[in-house]
This record gives C-alpha cells, sequence and structure tokens, in this order.
C-alpha cells in the first residue's frame, strides 16, 4: 500500500510540474496529502482530487481546465476500475471572509469507472 501511494505521489508531482505556468518545479513547491484512510487501507473506488491555486492571472481557466484534466487523467491511468474526480480552483487569498466578491473560482472533471 505505501508503494502504491508513492508512485502515486510522484505520478501527481509530475503530472502538475508538466503545467508550465505553474512555475512549479518539484515537490517542494507543493503540498500533496493523502486521507489517512488512504494510508491505512488503501485506494478505494472512489478518487476525489482537489487542487487550490492561488488566484492569478496566470492560472485561469485554460490552465484550470488542462491541470484538472491532465491529473484525473494520469490518475484515472493508475487506477481504471476507480471513478476519478479532480477539481481545480483558484482563490483570492486577500478577498477570504468577503464571499460576495467572488473569491473562488473553478474547474472540475469526473472520469467513471472503466
Amino acid at each position: 500500500m505505501e508503494e502504491e501511494l508513492k508512485k502515486l505521489h510522484k505520478n501527481i508531482v509530475a503530472t502538475v510540474t508538466e503545467v508550465d505556468r505553474l512555475g512549479l518545479k518539484d515537490e517542494n513547491d507543493m503540498v500533496c496529502l493523502f486521507p489517512a484512510d488512504w494510508m491505512e487501507y488503501g485506494l478505494g473506488n472512489e478518487i476525489i482530487i482537489e487542487v487550490t491555486l492561488p488566484e492569478s492571472p496566470e492560472y485561469g481557466v485554460f490552465v484550470q481546465n488542462m491541470l484538472a484534466s491532465n491529473l484525473a487523467n494520469a490518475v484515472y491511468g493508475m487506477f481504471p476500475e476507480a471513478s476519478v474526480e479532480c477539481s481545480v480552483k483558484s482563490v483570492d487569498y486577500l478577498r477570504i471572509g468577503h464571499a460576495e466578491r467572488g473569491c473562488v473560482k473553478g474547474s472540475s472533471l469526473t472520469l467513471p469507472k472503466a
């Protein structure tokens, strides 16, 4: 199980760093967390990936859609028996607490089980 999670982590890092506009070079430039039950019981039939980016003109809808698609497909390639959902959101951290100004924007993609 631990080896499977390490492989998944490397796959996620590689996929994210391939998106040049994000400017991320390696795993030290991001945080990748797995729920405790994944670490104890392994991956299930439903895998949900959530990505939060700081709001930036560089991380527009095109980049968010590309990242959601690339991550969902990368994980689905490893676990085709699972339903994979990926959502990518950008958050304006300066506007947190002011939801009426629209501080969260995002994209989402779901790939059903094979």
